[in-house]
C-alpha cells in the first residue's frame, strides 16, 4: 500500500519539510512510472481506485506545492494507466 500523507495543519510544514514531503511524493510516484514492472496496474490504481492521488493534488494545490514536475508525472501515469473503471 502507497501512503503519502500532509499534516492536517499546514503550520506543521516547515518550508524544508515541505520540500522534503514533495520530492518523496515525486520519487513514489515516479516509482509506479514506465519502467518499473507492473507500472500499468500500479498507475491504474493511483489513478483511479485509490483516493490518495486526488487528496495529495487537492492539497499541494491549496499549499502551492503543485508544480509542473508533479504535472509531468500525472500526465505520464495516465498516459500508463489501464482505462478507467468508470
Amino acid at each position: 500500500m502507497i501512503k503519502l500523507e500532509l499534516p492536517e495543519k499546514p503550520a506543521e510544514l516547515t518550508p524544508r519539510r515541505m520540500k522534503s514531503l514533495v520530492n518523496r511524493i515525486k520519487s513514489t510516484l515516479s516509482e509506479c512510472g514506465p519502467k518499473h514492472i507492473y507500472s500499468a496496474v500500479l498507475s491504474t490504481h493511483i489513478l483511479y481506485e485509490s483516493p490518495v492521488m486526488r487528496k495529495l493534488e487537492e492539497r499541494l494545490q491549496a499549499l502551492d506545492q503543485w508544480d509542473e514536475e508533479l504535472e509531468a508525472i500525472r500526465r505520464e501515469l495516465e498516459s500508463i494507466a489501464l482505462p478507467s473503471p468508470d
